[in-house]
């Protein structure tokens, strides 16, 4: 059986899932806190503050055209 270290990333609106490979870890304050870090999701991934969701690229699309619609531009 393998095994992977990593971090999943869901698209919030149609569940499609990307994955992002473990880089290793940092350390603060003299190495008394530590924390994982990842590669950095696709770029075609997008994370929306306001809406508090990650966005597949064609979620993305979709939202984009929406929001464009909206506001008549």
């Amino acid at each position: 059986m393998g095994k992977w270290h990593g971090q999943i990333i869901t698209c919030d609106r149609c569940g499609n899932e990307t994955r992002c490979d473990f880089i290793g870890k940092q350390s603060t304050d003299g190495g008394y806190t530590q924390y994982n870090t990842f590669e950095d999701p696709p770029k075609d991934w997008k994370y929306y503050l306001d809406i508090d969701a990650w966005l597949c690229p064609s979620c993305n699309k979709e939202y984009l055209h929406i929001i464009k619609d909206f506001m008549k531009q």
